[in-house]
């Protein structure tokens, strides 16, 4: 029945059907037609509105028969009886409140949708608050006087749905996968309306209405902020719930960060793509012997005041609005080279050195490739102390000696270099 139908009972109408009650037809009421009886209770008349051209009213007419007697009710529209249409009613989940009714009108009993009283005659008149309904349930009130009855069709509020303890978001690059639990007090003739806004303007860009628990909302915006709100829609497809809402940063894409250091000691360059989506500003993280973190807008940044010789995770994080996205990889700082080369001992065919150890390398892996080569050639030897000898010498012979510091990865920082004599022998 449609929210703006109103009813009205005419006994005087009544009086002239009252011998037609005891047969399956009413007959013909002069040039009106009428249809069969409808089980032992309702007869519906078509076409009788010239018996009440004195009130002009045209619409639907059915005659009702009880056990304690008889009236005839006209299902008329809001237009055409005023007095009805002045009625206001405000619901919630489980009250029906009641005002705007016509000067002498009162409330005359709340039924069901079956017909079912739920709430008999008490008089009430305006500003009347009825509670203890169910919730999301089509009501009729019947309001009028002694000899007019006006109806009107209702749905109490659905209860709002709940979302769930497990993600109510699943996402994917351009959509996510909305998801809640059925409300409290539940009706298959159910249906859901998820309203879709961009947090940041409110400006609403999907309302979608679906029957079951989820639904996909497509082609969002990585970095994007929205606030899903969810709410039942009872059987006129009218009445809803409270919303309920869930606001959501759609993550940013990942930056893949790339690392070059050119060679120094203390410092690296990080730079990367800008991404397709929003994005508020770039977060550059550090972490190991030194942690920084650097935010810019920018798409490149020089990390410095690192340690020699060290590795580094270095992430590259998307920032926008809560959310965000991080993608690590490791960059690594030269090692410092050696410090000042000592000749300690000279043979005729072997010698010892030693060296200081690299500046801010202390306790830091590494090695030392010890170069050393007259015109003969040159060979290499590694130690990882600050010293070594070297052996099988040629006496009397100048030799270039090197010391390089290997670091992690391999790095190598640039040489120290000597030259020194080994002894000759006395004969030579």
């Amino acid at each position: 029945m449609h929210h703006n139908l109103k009813c009205l009972l005419l006994k005087s109408v009544a009086a002239q059907l009252q011998t037609k009650l005891s047969s399956n037809t009413i007959g013909n009421l002069g040039p009106h037609s009428v249809t069969e009886k409808e089980g032992n209770r309702l007869f519906k008349l078509e076409n009788l509105h010239e018996i009440f051209a004195s009130r002009s009213h045209s619409s639907l007419k059915r005659f009702e028969q009880s056990n304690t007697g008889s009236r005839f009710e006209t299902i008329v529209a809001k237009a055409d009886l005023p007095e009805c249409g002045t009625l206001s009613v405000q619901v919630s989940t489980s009250q029906i409140s009641v005002t705007g009714l016509h000067d002498g009108f009162v409330l005359q009993r709340i039924t069901d949708e079956n017909g079912n009283i739920i709430r008999a005659s008490d008089n009430s008149n305006n500003n009347t608050s009825l509670m203890s309904f169910g919730s999301g349930t089509q009501y009729v009130i019947y309001y009028g006087n002694d000899t007019v009855s006006c109806c009107r069709t209702v749905f109490t509020k659905p209860l709002p749905v709940r979302f769930p303890q497990y993600p109510a978001i699943i996402e994917t690059y351009h959509s996510s996968l909305v998801r809640w639990s059925k409300p409290d007090e539940y009706k298959t003739s159910y249906s859901y309306r998820v309203q879709t806004n961009v947090s940041s303007s409110a400006t609403m860009l999907y309302n979608t209405i679906v029957t079951s628990e989820s639904v996909e909302i497509m082609d969002l915006t990585q970095g994007e902020t929205y606030t899903f709100l969810v709410y039942t829609i009872a059987a006129d497809n009218i009445t809803e719930s409270d919303p309920m809402s869930y606001t959501y940063c759609h993550p940013p894409y990942w930056i893949f960060p790339s690392v070059n250091n050119y060679g120094a000691v203390d410092s690296f360059e990080v730079s990367w793509t800008k991404p397709e989506g929003k994005v508020d500003n770039y977060s550059v993280i550090i972490s190991g012997a030194v942690n920084q973190t650097i935010y810019t807008n920018a798409t490149q940044v020089t990390i410095t005041g690192l340690l020699p010789g060290r590795e580094y995770t270095v992430y590259g994080r998307t920032n926008s609005g809560t959310c965000y996205r991080a993608y690590g990889v490791t960059g690594v700082t030269y090692p410092t080279d050696a410090g000042r080369i000592t000749i300690t001992t000279i043979g005729t065919n072997n010698m010892t050195l030693s060296w200081m150890e690299p500046v801010d390398m202390a306790g830091v892996d590494k090695s030392y490739n010890i170069s050393y080569g007259n015109s003969s050639g040159t060979w290499t030897v590694t130690s990882n102390t600050t010293s070594i000898s070297l052996q099988n010498l040629t006496s009397g012979t100048n030799y270039t000696i090197t010391v390089v510091t290997v670091g992690v990865r391999g790095y190598q920082s640039s040489a120290v270099t000597t030259s020194v004599y080994t002894s000759r022998y006395c004969y030579d």
